[in-house]
């Protein structure tokens, strides 16, 4: 999936993921409006039984993609989600934050990683949401590579 290799190089793809706003999940790379995605989606994946999970959304190419230095701006982190992948039932570590692209079509990417055997995420917020590192934050907490990783667009003025 080339256009997450910026934010995840690599994404094991061991896990089947589905993102939902309203009642249909989008497929990769399709266009949606801010308003579709204002509110924060149902998220569906069928993860190991007793494994726990972090759920993490970003664009990558805020404030425009020819000039992306803001990047990673943060949207989402929901971290200790229990098997069955019920995000209501996770640790909400960044309230969620619908796209507001300013300029261009921006790139939403939802990375979800398994939290190793025994391993819970501290219980507080992370408020800072520009210029965010998925994969430094990911390493800090012991979280390896994604297990899987969709991605929608938002144009400016959608």
């Amino acid at each position: 999936m080339a256009e997450v290799k910026d934010v995840a190089p690599t994404v094991l793809n061991t896990v089947q993921m589905s993102i939902k706003y309203g009642e249909s999940a989008f497929k990769d790379g399709q266009h949606l409006g801010k308003a579709q995605a204002a509110r924060a989606p149902t998220v569906e994946f069928a993860g190991a039984a007793g494994k726990r999970h972090t759920l993490i959304m970003v664009d990558p190419d805020a404030p425009s993609p020819d000039n992306p230095a803001m990047r990673e701006w943060l949207h989402w982190i929901v971290a200790n989600i229990p098997a069955g992948g019920d995000v209501s039932k996770g640790f909400t570590v960044t309230e969620y934050a619908g796209p507001t692209p300013p300029r261009g079509t921006h790139r939403y990417i939802f990375l979800l990683y398994e939290q190793p055997e025994g391993v819970l995420l501290p219980a507080k917020q992370h408020e800072q949401r520009a210029k965010f590192h998925s994969d430094v934050w990911a390493k800090a907490h012991q979280l390896g590579d994604p297990v899987a990783a969709c991605f929608f667009k938002t144009a400016a003025g959608e």
